[in-house]
């Protein structure tokens, strides 16, 4: 993989396609105002001790703290270490308003013990992992979960997002291609039957809610370094997947954000995306 191919996927230091630091951290402030009422909706409480699993760059963590209060605790971990460096960062920089501790760690061996926790929080990473793996991560969850406990996560649904203006068929053809070469992106395509998964693993109480994050020109600066970010991302899978030539000029012309061609340059741009929270108790 070249440097470019690097840069136009958004790779972190583990090479998994958009988990750089800065592309977060622009994902996070462009759907902010879905972001925070989706983790407020799940029933995190003060005072609890709260796992921020898969943390990437820690964009949730201030309202995590905010939740639990001084009289609460989060531990966080990532597995890139680039990313769990600028958590410390954070951390250092007095940005949470309670105790954090964040380490360099796996979705698939949790360095915890029992009945630790009173939830788990889990953003955009179960999409990571293939279906042979997502059962284990959960059970994973219910270890390290006090009886009792909740875990939530959110994670995008690729068949929820859209744009125009430009042909309709673009976007879907290429998330098909996509998920063909990278594992999110196929993952992205199972997020709304997560519920389901959440009950085989044995948790209750579940219950699912889809949410749209819906942007439109004139862009604010993040959600247009986002949105670029996300073009070139998607351009870059759906050329490496083969889909047809057509399509390969339309995402080729995402490849510039400053270019007159580029989406995010476009007056009349519409930008939607659709997550899933889920929420269970062991």
């Amino acid at each position: 993989m070249t440097t470019d191919e690097e840069r136009r996927l958004n790779v972190a230091a583990t090479g998994l396609v958009g988990t750089e630091a800065t592309f977060l951290d622009a994902h996070f402030e462009a759907c902010r105002r879905e972001y925070e009422a989706m983790i407020r909706s799940v029933g995190i409480e003060s005072g609890w001790h709260v796992l921020d699993a898969a943390c990437g760059a820690g964009g949730f963590l201030p309202l995590i703290s905010e939740l639990v209060g001084p009289s609460g605790s989060v531990s966080a971990f990532d597995l890139a270490p680039d990313t769990v460096a600028v958590v410390e960062g954070r951390v250092s920089n007095g940005e949470f308003s309670c105790p954090v501790e964040v380490q360099v760690a796996s979705l698939l061996e949790l360095p915890f013990g029992e009945n630790e926790f009173d939830a788990v929080w889990c953003a955009n990473s179960l999409e990571y992992l293939d279906d042979e793996e997502l059962p284990a991560v959960l059970l994973e969850f219910r270890r390290v979960l006090k009886p009792g406990g909740l875990l939530s996560m959110k994670d995008a649904d690729g068949g929820l997002w859209l744009f125009s203006p430009g042909d309709p068929t673009f976007l879907p053809r290429a998330w098909a291609a996509a998920s063909k070469v990278s594992q999110n992106f196929r993952g992205c395509l199972r997020t709304r039957s997560m519920r389901r998964w959440f009950e085989k693993a044995g948790f209750r109480d579940t219950w699912q809610r889809a949410t749209l994050s819906e942007m439109w020109a004139p862009l604010m600066p993040q959600q247009r370094q986002y949105i670029a970010g996300q073009l070139t991302q998607i351009g870059a899978l759906a050329e490496r997947a083969g889909v047809p030539e057509l399509d390969l000029e339309f995402w080729r012309s995402q490849r510039d954000p400053e270019s007159p061609t580029a989406l995010v340059n476009d007056p009349d741009l519409f930008w939607c995306e659709g997550h899933f929270v889920t929420v269970g108790r062991c």
